[in-house]
């Protein structure tokens, strides 16, 4: 790596609610008490947001942070698709209650009320 030429390290994400999040980091050569080493010249944090874009630095603790983000958002993805399974089976049984009722019913008052509510709801 040349001292001219610095070496940019970027992550990015998007979090569920749509918030763009980029981070850089620019590495290079620095004197220190121990010589001449690797070190972080800028970081910048991007975070754009409902319109808005804002930067701030980097968190020092910005691994575990990266960690952090990914699991939030692989969690919001388990859970987005329990949603979805939830939702498709309470489908599949609505079909099976309302075969029930019209077969125990039989058109009563007590059945078109219910169904009636039923699409209201949808």
């Amino acid at each position: 790596m040349n001292s001219t030429d610095p070496q940019i390290t970027t992550w990015e994400i998007t979090l569920p609610d749509g918030t763009y999040i980029m981070d850089e980091i620019e590495w290079g050569y620095a004197l220190t008490v121990s010589g001449i080493q690797l070190a972080q010249k800028r970081n910048r944090r991007t975070i754009m947001s409902g319109g808005t874009i804002e930067f701030v630095a980097v968190p020092e603790n910005h691994e575990q942070n990266h960690r952090d983000l990914e699991e939030l958002v692989q969690e919001w993805n388990r859970a987005q698709e329990k949603f979805m399974q939830t939702t498709q089976k309470r489908e599949e049984l609505y079909a099976l209650y309302k075969r029930w009722l019209e077969e125990h019913l039989n058109g009563s008052v007590l059945s078109s009320l219910l169904f009636a509510a039923a699409k209201k709801g949808e």
